[in-house]
């Protein structure tokens, strides 16, 4: 028994060996992962704003590998696909902005004007020259990564953010132009109205445009409508966990998984032999005191206690 002992405890030794060697593989392959690094600068309400973001090339990679039939495959009808409301990288990115417009103390109107914002903050940039397409819709991490893209990229990623935030959303189709419409009730400036509810014009192309501002060129052209099913959109394959997985967590990480291994093979030692110091004690104790068949029995019910 007191073999098997040793065998259960090399087993638990062996366990603990092969599953630090599985974390430890698994935290260098996250920690070897390629980012990009973006700085992103706005202004709102008169003050500035910064934001550095490091965003996994593989998340990249993954949307860029979509291809542009896909992308276009329905026409506007179908940007619904490009808009990543389960991308948990996305989510962040929404609670990040949600986060620093409650700490400002910002309403809904002021959430979401801070949020067009920083979106109206990145560059136009035509998909013949980005991309070499004519048409070239990109996913809310590609605008990030790419610094800007057309109306249309810049309509999804603000789309997405404000529908991760809770505020019901549209497309607003206008000849050679895309924009978002977002429901208020109330509020100044250009609105439509879509299944009884009236959706505020954003603008996400340029600065300094409000909810509610068009321009002339477009006041008085119909629009279509498009609304946004959650359902149709396109889903990487995806660690929930990604967004977390900075180097400097990864390195806290790895030094909480090291050491909970370390103090576990400890503990295991100890709980063993302190098991056995006092399974065998109690039962040979006073034993040169009992006669030699008692002395025998005593012995052999000690071992099939161990």
């Amino acid at each position: 028994m007191l073999f098997g002992k040793i065998i259960k405890q090399s087993n638990c030794v062996v366990f603990l060996g092969i599953a630090t060697f599985i974390v430890f593989s698994s935290l260098q392959t996250a920690m070897a992962e390629e980012y990009f690094d973006k700085s992103f600068e706005w202004y709102y309400e008169g003050s500035r704003w910064t934001w550095d973001l490091r965003i996994p090339k593989s998340l990249y990679d993954s949307y860029k590998g979509v291809s542009v039939s896909d992308r276009i495959k329905y026409g506007v009808a179908g940007y619904d696909f490009l808009v990543t409301t389960q991308d948990s990288y996305m989510r962040l990115l929404a609670s990040k902005l949600h986060k620093v417009a409650a700490e400002n103390g910002y309403e809904s109107y002021d959430e979401v004007s801070f949020v067009l914002s920083f979106v109206q903050s990145l560059p136009y940039t035509s998909d013949s020259v980005t991309a070499g397409y004519d048409e070239y819709p990109r996913f809310p991490i590609e605008t990030l990564v790419d610094d800007g893209g057309d109306c249309e990229d810049t309509s999804i990623l603000f789309a997405t953010i404000v529908l991760i935030l809770n505020y019901s959303t549209v497309f607003i189709s206008l000849p050679h132009h895309l924009a978002v419409g977002v429901w208020g009730k109330e509020l100044l400036g250009h609105y439509y109205t879509y299944k009884e509810r009236t959706y505020y014009y954003c603008e996400t192309t340029g600065e300094n445009n409000r909810i509610g501002d068009i321009s002339d060129r477009y006041k008085d052209i119909s629009a279509v409508i498009c609304p946004i099913n959650l359902n149709a959109q396109y889903i990487p394959d995806q660690n929930p966990l990604e967004p977390f997985l900075t180097p400097d967590s990864l390195r806290v990480i790895l030094f909480t998984v090291s050491s909970g291994i370390v103090i576990g093979i400890l503990f295991l030692f100890r709980r063993h032999m302190r098991k056995d110091e006092g399974a065998i004690k109690p039962e040979l104790e006073n034993i040169e005191n009992r006669a030699p068949h008692e002395i025998s029995a005593l012995k052999q019910s000690a071992i099939r206690q161990t």
